[in-house]
């Protein structure tokens, strides 16, 4: 109207992405993990306290370490190390899961993959029925194949790959038990990697697995798609349920198009509106719980309902305008630094012991008025001193955390988490979002993801044609990285790698293609995806395994494998053949027509196996030679444990004698109560 308006900004100030990530997970390994061999609570990851300065150390059953706070801290260290891996935060994870939870929390369900609420001593009597512990698990489990996937040899895992995705694949499964509540009609916290783990079994070969998690989430999303308010958790007005129940849409959206886009739209509008607008740092994206009450703000759903609203403006059929993207780009990147916040680095509190640390909560109406909640204690700077639940925002963060270039009907083109520069007909981007494996063009629909190591640069075209990436080796290794690009421009196109073509691609309109740079043993590469003559189809190179030996009635995978240049239609089949077996023998392979399959022998002998895989125009084959022994006789003691020598390699590691002579010696994992 002419005349003149005011407005105040309050703003906040925390350290880069980058160092506080990596200052609060180096804090968790060296002050918060406990080294205390034969006690229940070695290896935990416990809540710090800032008022103490010191372990909150509480292991006495219900309210002690556990619930949604305890359980969160490992699983925020482990999706934070599959895109900045160190190999001592890796280590102290895998002695986490082995001696904390497998061997501690789980000591007593490691066969129906229960969990217990609360950690304590033998009997545990502590309740399994809180479905909301379940997800803090198998996404810690998860997380971890995913590192031990992507950094086979960056250090010494204590498990297999496929020991870590079967146990976070049976706590999954367990939580929809008969005897577990909060499952069947509640939207859990970290439920937005279901999709992921789904792909990780179909490609590890555990189909059944992997059909049996489709067919659970058919029948939880039946409790909520006639739902007028489908975004249920454990209270009656909550944000907690919101990505879960986006989650469950987006999984059954092939079978209830309509009706699962409707309720993600409804989602996305939710939680948007349900998140502060003011220029103010605490009520900016910050999502409110309980009647905008402001004594929890910054609470974890900032960031994993946050991948609703980033899951929706990317990738969903939104129908919105440049304007709308746009505009809606801004609330999202809050949404992703939001919990971040939490993390001390001086600005909560600047006590040197402190710093790295994280805050619960934050209570904007300032002054103790008692609503602290479990840990008590004082505010720090407006902040609660118990860590808390701060990691399972810090988990949601690792989701979604990219850098995303948007053209601005107010700044213009802009970069969060990220400098772009703009040319005529590219966008040159720095990334600055601390993980360095995602970038978003938001208004040209391009979004590209790097399965492992990091970029520092890139080069886009902005019609989407061409893509350079300068990527960090993050182990210095020969090997393979997958870069998936949604939204390139429909054609061929060829990867360099320094400057020499190593694989070529086809994208095809409303599909993700993959490209695949042959990295060399350095400490960077120049990876270059343009467009250009598809180079001749090649029949796929087929991998049917190592020759093996087994015994008759051990359990047997063929697991074979291929590599194609997606010529001519990016479809593959599959095909495994008996070539040879014993005379009278009928083995049963259950998946034939996949590359992976179970294997069941009713003999013992040689048997030769052939896998064939066509593209549709060009195949190709390779064989594996499996010998089947007969088995083993049992003995009749398998090993004798009389507890009367042990033996103590040093301070960590004591091991229990077999008195048999057989050398079964075992390792003492705790001590009698």
């Amino acid at each position: 109207d002419g005349g003149s308006k005011q407005t105040v900004l309050q703003f906040y100030m925390m350290d880069s992405v980058e160092d506080a990530l990596e200052v609060h997970s180096d804090f968790m390994v060296d002050k918060t993990q406990w080294d205390a061999p034969g006690e229940i609570y070695d290896k935990v990851f416990d809540d710090w306290m800032m008022d103490t300065k010191s372990k909150r150390g509480e292991f006495y059953g219900y309210w002690g370490w556990g619930d949604d706070w305890g359980l969160t801290h490992g699983q925020y260290l482990a999706e934070k190390n599959v895109y900045q891996p160190v190999p001592t935060q890796i280590e102290a994870l895998d002695e986490y899961l082995d001696v904390a939870i497998w061997n501690g929390l789980m000591r007593e369900h490691q066969e129906d993959y229960l969990i217990h609420d609360f950690l304590m001593e033998e009997p545990n009597d502590t309740p399994t029925y809180r479905g909301y512990a379940y997800p803090h698990i198998y996404n810690t489990y998860f997380s971890m194949y995913k590192i031990a996937s992507k950094y086979p040899d960056m250090v010494d895992y204590k498990e297999t790959v496929d020991t870590y995705l079967l146990r976070a694949y049976n706590i999954m499964n367990a939580l929809y038990k008969d005897g577990v509540a909060y499952n069947w009609e509640t939207g859990l916290m970290g439920e937005l990697t279901t999709p992921e783990i789904i792909d990780a079994l179909d490609q590890e070969g555990y189909y059944e697995e992997a059909q049996n998690i489709r067919d659970i989430m058919a029948r939880k999303y039946r409790n909520f798609k006639n739902a007028t308010y489908p975004y249920g958790s454990e209270y009656s007005y909550d944000n907690t349920g919101e990505e879960a129940v986006y989650t469950l849409a987006k999984v059954n959206r092939d079978s209830d198009t309509a009706n699962a886009k409707r309720m993600m739209g409804r989602i996305d509008s939710k939680t948007r509106a349900c998140r502060g607008l003011q220029p103010v740092w605490y009520h900016y994206a910050n999502p409110t719980t309980i009647c905008e009450e402001n004594w929890w703000n910054f609470q974890y759903t900032a960031s994993l309902a946050g991948y609703t609203m980033d899951d929706w403006l990317r990738l969903q059929d939104n129908g919105m305008t440049e304007t709308g993207r746009a505009e809606a780009a801004r609330v999202n990147y809050a949404a992703k630094l939001a919990n971040l916040t939490a993390i001390n680095s001086g600005q909560i509190d600047v006590d040197f012991e402190n710093i790295g640390t994280v805050s619960w909560t934050y209570q904007s109406e300032m002054g103790n008025l008692g609503g602290q909640g479990t840990g008590g204690g004082k505010l720090h700077n407006g902040w609660r001193q118990m860590a808390g639940e701060a990691d399972l925002g810090l988990f949601g963060a690792a989701q979604i955390l990219s850098a995303d270039v948007v053209v601005d009907p107010i700044f213009g083109v802009f970069g969060y988490g990220a400098e772009v520069t703009d040319t005529a007909d590219t966008y040159e981007v720095t990334p600055l979002d601390g993980l360095y494996t995602r970038l978003n063009l938001i208004n040209e629909k391009l979004y590209i993801e790097l399965n492992r190591d990091q970029y520092t640069q890139a080069i886009v075209k902005k019609d989407n044609s061409s893509v350079i990436l300068n990527m960090k080796n993050l182990e210095g290794t020969a090997h393979e990285a997958d870069i998936e690009l949604t939204g390139l421009t429909p054609g061929s196109y060829r990867v360099y790698v320094d400057g020499s073509v190593t694989d070529s691609f086809q994208a095809i309109d409303g599909q993700t293609a993959v490209a695949t740079a042959n990295l060399p043993a350095a400490s960077s590469a120049k990876v270059t995806i343009e467009q250009g003559e598809p180079l001749p189809n090649t029949a796929p190179t087929v991998d049917a395994g190592e020759d093996e030996a087994t015994y008759l009635s051990n359990y047997f995978r063929l697991e074979g494998k291929a590599i194609d240049d997606g010529y001519p239609n990016m479809n593959l089949s599959s095909q495994w053949e008996v070539l040879s077996q014993p005379d009278g023998s009928n083995p049963i392979l259950k998946n034939s027509d996949r590359p992976i399959t179970e294997v069941v022998f009713d003999q013992a002998g040689t048997y030769e196996f052939k896998l064939t895989v066509s593209d549709d125009a060009l195949s190709g084959s390779d064989t594996v030679i499996v010998t089947v022994d007969e088995d083993l006789p049992l003995p009749i003691e398998l090993a004798n444990y009389t507890f009367e020598k042990i033996e103590e390699v040093n301070t960590v590691t004591t091991f229990v004698k077999d008195e048999t002579g057989d050398g079964c010696d075992s390792k003492l994992i705790g001590n009698p109560t």
